[in-house]
């Protein structure tokens, strides 16, 4: 799934740090998170992707301020949560994260 979700965030000029993408565009900062259940073991996966603008505070270029948090949602409006496991195409999967991406959170980060 990271060789889906990396280089389209990349393609859209955000940085990867550890689950976090960011990308500064004053007075923003906006985020892509991966956000894993507590729940998760080696063999069974469930992670959602949470998307964060912040503003950046003019005084100290470093502090933000947590403006907008949202989650990728299923069409029924409920959080989104991808499944990774034995019974999953991680390909199928990648590519179904990547056209939430562009459907959901591209569209969300045009906002600010």
């Amino acid at each position: 799934v990271k060789k889906y979700i990396a280089p389209t965030m990349r393609n859209l000029d955000f940085k990867k740090k550890n689950r976090k993408f960011t990308k500064k565009e004053d007075p923003y900062m906006k985020e892509l998170k991966v956000y894993s259940s507590q729940w998760n073991t080696k063999d069974d996966v469930s992670f959602a992707i949470e998307l964060n603008i912040y503003g950046i505070e003019h005084k100290d270029p470093e502090t933000y301020t947590e403006l907008v948090s949202t989650r990728i949602k299923n069409e029924d409006g409920k959080e989104k949560w991808y499944e990774l496991n034995s019974f999953v195409q991680p390909d199928a999967l990648g590519k179904e994260i990547v056209q939430d991406i562009l459907d959901n959170a591209v569209p969300f980060f045009e906002k600010y």
